[in-house]
Formats: C-alpha cells, structure tokens, sequence
C-alpha cells in the first residue's frame, strides 16, 4: 500500500463477504506508518468516531495472518484540514490538488495550520456551507446516501477505489458480479428542486416519483435546492421529476448530473 500512497493519498473501500461498505477511507502516508480516514459524517463526534475506527479495525484483524501488518488507533486526535482557492497551493506541508489543498493531521497541528491559513485571508466555511458544497459536487455521506454506497454507484471514482487485478478479497465475487453482470438496482443522482426546502423537513419520508406518480425512489439530503438521491437504475438520467415530503406540498425537480459522478476528485470531500 505504501508505495501507491507515496505522492498522493488514495481511495479504498472495505466490505463484506457480502459486498456491502463495511467502510470508505483515504489511505495517507504518515511517515513510516499508513493512516486511514474513515469516511463518516462531516462533524462527526470524537466518540462516535473512534466507535467508527474500532469497527473497521474489528472488522480487518481476522484476515491479518501471515502479513507484517499491526492495526493501532491513534493515541492523539486526527483532522482533516481541507480547503479551496489556487492561493492556498502553497501551504507548507499540505497535500495540493488543482483549485485547493487537504491533508490528514494531528488536530492540534491542524488547529495552528488553520490559524495560520485564517491568518493569511482564508474564510472558515460553517457547517452548512461545507453540507452545500458536498452535496453540489455530487459526494455520498456514508451515514445519508448509505448504507452501500457500493450498490449506488460502483463507478468512477468509487470504482477507480477497486482493485480488479490484485487477486481474492473479501466481498470480491459480489463486486465483480455486480459490475460485470450490470446487476447495480439502484444510483446516487443530483436533485435541483424547483424552491428550496423548508428546514425541518424530515427526510427519511421524502420520496422521488415521476410526473406520473410512479415510485422511483427517494431524496437523501438537501439543503437549499441542490439536494441527492437514490433512484432505480433506469431512471437516473436528467429528467423531470416530483419530491414528495410530509409538511410540504408536491415540487417539481430536476435529476441532473454531478461532478463527482464524473469521476473527479477534487471537489470538498
């Protein structure tokens, strides 16, 4: 793993035997040691997420028999530093990608990087800047367009996140069937609504239908107008649509492509 980490960090996912996320992480390079951040939701409590890593650790030790392999949690809490705009590229230390910077830290040293980017003009983005832009670039939350997103969309970059040469693995006759026999129900699509959502609209009752009122599947998260959802397979292409939510009357919608759909990685992740 180390050398495919060396210049930049990589997506990989771990699942099950059967083929469902266990967990999608961001392998780092960290000195002489691999550090995986487990995707999770932005904001996420220090207790939940350590509750978090001790799964996938749980869930990863059985198979370490003969590699020279130890699985430790950090003794020290870890954030991610990410940020956009060309004029960050030269942060000291900071992993760059074209538009902004991210990068895996202890959190007392992200806390004196982000003073000092604060410092230098860069704008502290609040929780519900940071929920917009995720769900504009088209980027699943594991806790809200989950629980697999490996049955949403296994293609690019997911799919780039999946090694197709490297021999058996745990869940790899589900994947390869998945992918190979087009067996995917259902896909991560954009939502543009045609007003934006009231607050406090609960959206585990939110449902995506056609003009016509046939089920198609559901809305996932939104804020504002941009919104995600999980619709069936035929249907998530641009398309006109109906969402539906209790405490609020039908709206017209709009199912539309996003960048990270495409394949790119560099929206805020």
């Amino acid at each position: 793993l180390k050398p495919l980490i060396a210049a930049e960090p990589r997506q990989t996912l771990f699942c099950g035997r059967d083929g469902k996320l266990v967990a999608w992480c961001t392998a780092w390079a960290l000195g002489d040691d691999v550090g995986l951040e487990i995707r999770g939701p932005a904001h996420l409590e220090e207790a939940a997420a350590a509750a978090m890593a001790r799964r996938l650790q749980a869930a990863l030790e059985p198979y370490l028999i003969m590699e020279e392999v130890t699985l430790t949690l950090p003794q020290t809490p870890y954030l991610t530093l990410q940020g956009e705009g060309d004029g960050l590229q030269g942060a000291a230390d900071l992993f760059a990608f074209p538009g902004g910077i991210r990068q895996l830290l202890p959190a007392a040293e992200a806390a004196r990087t982000q003073a000092r980017l604060q410092a230098a003009g860069a704008t502290q983005l609040s929780a519900t800047e940071l929920e917009l832009r995720r769900i504009a670039a088209g980027v699943p939350d594991p806790a809200k367009e989950g629980p697999h997103p490996l049955e949403l969309r296994l293609q690019a970059p997911l799919l780039a996140a999946i090694s197709w040469t490297k021999g058996c693995y745990v869940g790899q006759e589900v994947i390869s069937r998945l992918e190979n026999y087009r067996k995917v129900a259902r896909l991560l699509v954009g939502v543009r609504l045609a007003a934006p959502m009231p607050t406090g609209i609960p959206l585990s009752a939110c449902r995506i239908t056609d003009e016509g009122g046939a089920l198609l599947g559901r809305l996932t998260s939104c804020c504002g107008r941009l919104g995600l959802g999980v619709v069936k397979r035929a249907a998530a292409v641009p398309r006109g649509v109906v969402v539906h939510a209790d405490g609020w009357p039908p709206q017209p919608a709009q199912l539309e492509e996003r960048p990270f759909f495409a394949g790119s990685m560099q929206p805020l992740l």
